[in-house]
């Protein structure tokens, strides 16, 4: 696949293994714990996910599909946000995410997460902004996994 022209990347220690972690990702289940108030996700290749998370009286959609499921090691989807009723931004084009996962020797998974696209660049504050916004949701992430039992991994 063809590098971005535009991408932040952001790393995380998370305390689960990696296997717990891709499904947090790929599970409609446990992705419903952290990445939306409402998931529908059809994880396969080329299966579509809908995150929608209100905030006050807008709610702000994501969509994409599924391109790559490497399990326990790579998620990668195509990207697109905005609020319900907006039409989509051309300013930015090939817009996706990707969670790469890295085992640790201790039992936890080092996460490295890009969200990348073409077209406009984000200025210094619409990078941070993103930057921010990601974290918000590794966040949540994070405090979901850490709330699962251990024994409680799916085969």
């Amino acid at each position: 696949m063809k590098d971005p022209q535009h991408k932040i990347t952001l790393a995380r220690r998370i305390g689960k293994p990696a296997e717990r972690v891709y499904e947090a990702w790929t599970d409609a289940d446990r992705m419903r714990l952290w990445a939306g108030d409402r998931v529908e996700a059809d994880t396969r290749i080329g299966g579509s996910y809908r995150f929608d998370n209100a905030d006050g009286d807008t709610v702000y959609v994501h969509t994409g599909e599924f391109l790559v499921l490497e399990p326990g090691r790579r998620v990668r989807m195509s990207f697109r946000a905005g609020p319900e009723d907006s039409a989509t931004d051309k300013r930015y084009s090939d817009e996706f995410i990707e969670v790469n996962l890295q085992p640790l020797p201790d039992g936890a998974t080092e996460l490295l997460f890009v969200n990348g696209w073409n077209g406009d660049p984000l200025d210094e504050e619409g990078i941070e902004a993103v930057r921010q916004a990601w974290s918000e949701w590794l966040d949540r992430l994070e405090t979901a996994l850490a709330a699962e039992p251990e024994q409680e991994t799916k085969q």
